[in-house]
């Protein structure tokens, strides 16, 4: 029941060492938590590990336990030095990460682990977490914009008749329409699957948004995808210009 309505993940460990042993036990403990899969480079330990907690899965490779779609979250366990490399690692592989301290041994490291984390792999936008939550700041600071959200008309039928292949391509393009129209600063992140948002900056005339937009939509015109043949991408767009007076 937990699992359906979303509040069970399936912990993935990476490391099997002195500490990970002495810490295993408080998240046997924890109801939102299935223990799922360990992994250790260092043959025999993470089976030793797995049978002891009674985890269901022991990898002798990172990358394979990180390849599996069952993996949710990891937590990492290994000596500080390895921090970065792996953080790393398990966010290009779109895990949810929690790491023993220190979190990394420089500034820089953890500047581009944020930066990482806050990242849509597919499209290099903000992802969903961390778009919403710097549109909330902004509304919050009483920033005046124009906010937009959108998705891909007719998205299901380039997947079905083309494959997955294919209409990962169409949501390369549309992001790579919308970092085109949209300056640096504006807030543009993907909501999940062929759905994005966009925060615009100060823009608050009425002229300027329909000519900005009318911009993006000419722009969407022009992508061509080789393999939708005369397919052509279009989009369905809602736009709302926030200013001091809106209802936040």
């Amino acid at each position: 029941k937990k699992r359906k309505a979303g509040l069970l993940m399936k912990l993935g460990i990476l490391g099997a060492g002195r500490i990970v042993n002495s810490v295993a036990p408080a998240w046997l403990g924890l109801p939102e938590i299935e223990c799922y899969a360990c992994a250790s480079r260092t043959p025999g330990k993470a089976e030793a590990f797995a049978q002891r907690f009674g985890f269901q899965k022991a990898y002798t490779s990172y990358e394979e336990m990180l390849s599996d779609p069952e993996v949710e979250m990891v937590y990492i366990t290994t000596p500080h030095s390895h921090h970065f490399e792996q953080m790393m690692l398990c966010l290009e592989y779109g895990k949810n990460v929690i790491c023993e301290k220190p979190f990394t041994v420089l500034a820089s490291e953890a500047e581009e682990l944020i930066a990482l984390a806050e990242t849509d792999l597919m499209t290099k936008l903000y992802n969903k977490v961390s778009g919403e939550r710097k549109i909330i700041q902004a509304l919050n600071e009483k920033k005046n914009g124009l906010f937009c959200i959108m998705d891909v008309d007719h998205f299901k039928f380039y997947n079905d008749a083309y494959g997955h292949s294919i209409g990962d391509k169409v949501i390369r393009e549309v992001a790579r329409s919308i970092s085109d129209c949209f300056r640096g600063e504006d807030i543009k992140f993907r909501l999940g699957g062929d759905e994005f948002s966009i925060f615009a900056f100060e823009i608050t005339d009425k002229t300027l948004a329909e000519t900005i937009l009318q911009r993006f939509f000419d722009r969407i015109d022009r992508i061509i995808i080789p393999e939708l043949v005369e397919n052509c991408i279009s989009i369905s767009l809602g736009a709302s210009i926030i200013t001091e007076n809106s209802s936040r």
